[in-house]
């Protein structure tokens, strides 16, 4: 099927101010049009939504509408949790780092230790091991 017939799917779904009923009878009419196209295009044997649903133990447009809503309000709600979380601790964050302007400065033994580090990463320094 089509990247359209899928943008065409997703769109009802995620609308929620039509009724269950309306969408699923849409789907259902979008969903034979477009078995119905590809039938005639490729020369194959004409089919409904109704044939498939049969054949491959589908659900009806109804219960899809109806569950495919569900999981994308719970969802949409879990993931507002989140996004709360999210632009709470970035406040949180920003004000900690404002309140402690907490700056290190590299001493002596720190500097050694980098160049000893860089020295032996590098291969120009060579350790005996016995």
């Amino acid at each position: 099927m089509s990247s359209d017939l899928t943008f065409d799917f997703l769109m009802v779904l995620l609308e929620t101010k039509s009724t269950i009923p309306k969408s699923s009878k849409f789907l259902e009419d979008l969903y034979n049009k477009t078995l119905e196209y590809e039938a005639e295009r490729t020369g194959g044997e004409k089919a409904s939504y109704e044939d498939c649903k049969n054949k491959h133990s589908l659900w009806g447009m109804d219960k899809l509408v109806t569950e495919f809503r569900k999981l994308f309000v719970n969802k949409t709600a879990f993931m507002s949790l989140y996004s709360e979380y999210d632009s709470v601790s970035k406040k949180f964050g920003s004000d900690l780092a404002a309140g402690y302007p907490y700056k290190p400065t590299i001493n002596q033994k720190s500097q050694k230790l980098d160049v000893f580090l860089s020295l032996l990463s590098s291969g120009s320094l060579m350790i005996p091991l016995s």
